[in-house]
């Protein structure tokens, strides 16, 4: 299976990917606040959701204990975008303190 890595430094750009390919976001994130990432919006004509998974790690990036590893296939040729939220989730008010846009063709 191909798979094409993304992480933050690759946001705003145009991600190009052959149908079929897996797009795999590695971001990172600190469970123990509350907040996490999650799918906010995704084109569901041209992708399709395969898995969300938080993993601690030993070397995280600054500010995490983690990383949050989201994996969505290609499915059908053609321009989508995929926005990840960051959010408290467990607040008595859900507060999203970030958004992250992925861009995508399918070719």
């Amino acid at each position: 299976m191909y798979e094409v890595i993304v992480t933050e430094e690759n946001l705003g750009r145009t991600i190009k990917v052959p149908r079929d390919a897996v797009i795999v976001m590695k971001i990172g994130e600190d469970a123990a606040t509350g907040y996490g990432w999650s799918i906010e919006a995704i084109d569901f004509n041209r992708l399709q959701m395969v898995s969300s998974i938080f993993t601690f790690s030993a070397n995280p990036p600054l500010g995490s204990k983690g990383y949050r590893t989201i994996r969505i296939r290609a499915k059908e040729k053609g321009p989508a975008e995929v926005t990840l939220k960051h959010w408290n989730k467990d607040d008595e008010n859900p507060s999203i303190d970030r958004r992250l846009t992925v861009k995508i063709q399918v070719e």
